[in-house]
């Protein structure tokens, strides 16, 4: 009887620790399979504080365009380009030039066009100014050089006979 009880207390020691073996093994998948979950886990954390802050920039930078698309509107206006045939002419540095550009806008065949071109122009460079006095002084200072504007009197005529 005392070797039944040995032989059963053998086997059931074996029992256990079979057992015990068997949840150290299962014990130790679980924590693998967890620490891959937990690594998966932060690196899509990271990656989603990484996208979240990427948002937040564009977020940004959209606010700051709308700022100044806003402030852009207000003053949308083309920038003037100075139409080719008075490319080196205006403004005028020599009374020869202001001959050379009375007859480009005195010519039958391109003065009309010239007269358009040579307006629009000179009106989207100095249309914004707020007081008609300044837009006559910026409006002549586009057409001639302070040189030559000491040659001519306010009738349009030169000072000093030719």
């Amino acid at each position: 009887q005392t070797q039944n009880i040995m032989n059963d207390s053998r086997n059931s020691t074996n029992d256990i620790a079979e057992l015990k073996k068997i949840i150290d093994e299962q014990t130790n998948e679980f924590k693998k399979r967890d620490e891959n979950i937990m690594l998966q886990l932060l690196m899509l954390v990271r990656s989603n504080s990484k996208i979240c802050e990427a948002v937040q920039n564009i977020d940004k930078k959209i606010g700051y365009m709308m700022k100044a698309d806003t402030r852009t509107r207000a003053l949308a206006f083309p920038s003037p380009i100075l139409p080719t045939p008075f490319l080196n002419l205006l403004p005028t540095q020599s009374i020869e030039n202001v001959t050379v550009v009375e007859n480009m806008l005195s010519n039958i065949e391109d003065g009309f066009a010239n007269k358009e071109q040579l307006k629009s122009y000179i009106l989207m460079k100095v249309g914004r100014t707020m007081s008609f006095s300044a837009s006559i002084r910026n409006t002549i200072a586009c057409c001639f050089d302070k040189n030559v504007l000491k040659l001519y009197s306010y009738k349009g005529k030169t000072k000093k006979k030719i």
